[in-house]
């Protein structure tokens, strides 16, 4: 793609920062409107990538989701979100298992990624219950305490916050 000019850049970061803020106020239609207004040619910069797969966690269109993370994901490896939507997408279509694979890969090249231990423990505590889950969620708490704030509004952790203040099995 070639180079945008200052107007063109211009209505780019316009109409995706509209979409963004549509999906902030939960609106994922009108932020995807948002992005149909965008010129054809430009909708398949990363950027607008980015904020169509958001779209996509919020409307459930996984199918697409999993097209342009695994787009993403080639394209940026480094990227962990690329590997979370990845991650999500799968999950949503063909199961946890198929996640916990893709998680655990990025795992390997990257092992003290407290975000990746975290969803490795949402899965186990899906898959498994408190007892296999929590040393996971521990030690990705204690890697990044703020993951704490987040697994509080998670709803893959419904009942584990009762759970943490339970005995565990070893006790």
């Amino acid at each position: 793609m070639q180079s945008l000019s200052p107007d063109e850049h211009r209505d780019l970061s316009k109409r995706l920062n509209a979409a963004r803020g549509y999906l902030e106020l939960a609106m994922p239609m009108e932020a995807w409107d948002e992005l149909e207004q965008i010129d054809p040619e430009k909708r398949g910069t990363f950027e607008v990538l980015k904020v169509r797969i958001d779209i996509c966690r919020a409307l459930g269109k996984w199918e697409l989701m999993l097209e342009l993370a695994t787009k993403l994901s080639k394209a940026e490896p480094r990227e962990f979100k690329h590997t979370d939507d990845l991650a999500h997408a799968l999950r949503r279509l063909k199961g946890i298992e198929e996640a916990d694979v893709i998680l655990s890969r990025q795992l390997v090249n990257d092992p003290d990624n407290a975000f990746v231990i975290y969803k490795l423990g949402c899965l186990e505590f899906l898959r498994f219950g408190m007892d296999v889950a929590r040393p996971t969620l521990q030690r990705a708490f204690t890697l990044d305490s703020s993951l704490k704030g987040v697994a509080l509004e998670d709803p893959d952790l419904r009942g584990f916050w009762e759970g943490m203040c339970a005995p565990s099995a070893e006790d």
